[in-house]
């Protein structure tokens, strides 16, 4: 059974960051949007979405689809896919109306338009698992395609705009970059560990975990949090590379460990964080 969502906002203007530094670059962004629907498609009648597609969720659908995939590594997917059930990666189905000229793969390619991406990237919810919020889409004005057999494309990734969270890992993996090609490994560990707190963090706060229990946790805290939940197999990664990263930053921050393997001529080696490599190729950064 088709689940259509109907919510209706009055306009496209629903920030969901409020801080000034959004705000200036939503007004930027918003206005070469506009700019593109008044000059490339000056003469085409522009429509809102909800008026031209089906919004659904979790729906089997018979007919050629825009679907809007999530992503943890910070990216989102749009594809056009034939009839069936969707895979769980999925959240959102654009389908097009019956006897509609409008087509998926027209509607893909007019998100693929650079300000369009923009646009739409300042809309996202999430770090983790980002998802463009139904209301943002609901209203978004789609001109009516000139050339239906060149108009098409079908699949598109839409980056999403820097949060703190991905800010921060930044800052912590460029040390890390700088220390690793130093091959001052043992500092590259305890770096590493703190990439690796900061992602599980913010997985455990996107999956609707409140805050204020995870003041003061660890690493290792973490971890048994992601395998309690199972988060891991929901959201698709090894916690395995975790475990590793822990037991690198252990050795490099507890003074016994660290003592101990200095003496024993077991330091760690360049090898050894390649865990880390693997929980970038998840999450990004």
């Amino acid at each position: 059974m088709k689940n259509t969502i109907t919510m209706l906002k009055s306009d496209l203007d629903g920030n969901f960051n409020l801080s000034s530094e959004h705000n200036l670059v939503y007004k930027k962004y918003n206005k070469a949007y506009q700019n593109l629907l008044n000059r490339k498609f000056k003469n085409q009648k522009k429509s809102p979405l909800f008026e031209l597609y089906n919004i659904l969720r979790n729906a089997t659908f018979q007919k050629e689809s825009v679907f809007i995939g999530t992503s943890i590594n910070g990216v989102l997917k749009l594809e056009v896919l034939k009839e069936g059930i969707p895979d769980k990666k999925y959240n959102t189905l654009i389908e097009p109306k019956d006897n509609s000229i409008f087509s998926a793969s027209y509607l893909v390619w007019f998100l693929s338009h650079s300000v369009v991406e923009n646009f739409l990237s300042l809309k996202t919810q999430g770090s983790i698992q980002p998802s463009i919020p139904t209301e943002a889409l609901y209203n978004l004005k789609i001109p009516e395609p000139l050339n239906i057999k060149t108009n098409r494309k079908n699949e598109n990734t839409i980056s999403v705009e820097k949060s703190s969270y991905r800010k921060l890992i930044g800052i912590y993996y460029e040390d890390y970059r700088r220390n690793f090609e130093a091959s001052s490994y043992m500092t590259a560990a305890i770096l590493a560990g703190a990439i690796a707190e900061v992602i599980l963090y913010e997985v455990l706060i996107e999956n609707e975990v409140n805050e204020k229990l995870l003041e003061g946790k660890t690493l290792g805290n973490l971890i048994r949090d992601i395998q309690l939940l199972k988060l891991d197999e929901d959201l698709g990664f090894f916690i395995t590379h975790f475990v590793d990263v822990q037991k690198l930053r252990n050795q490099a921050i507890h003074a016994g460990l660290a003592i101990g393997n200095i003496e024993k001529g077991a330091e760690i080696e360049k090898h050894e964080l390649n865990c880390l490599d693997q929980i970038i190729k998840h999450f990004g950064i």
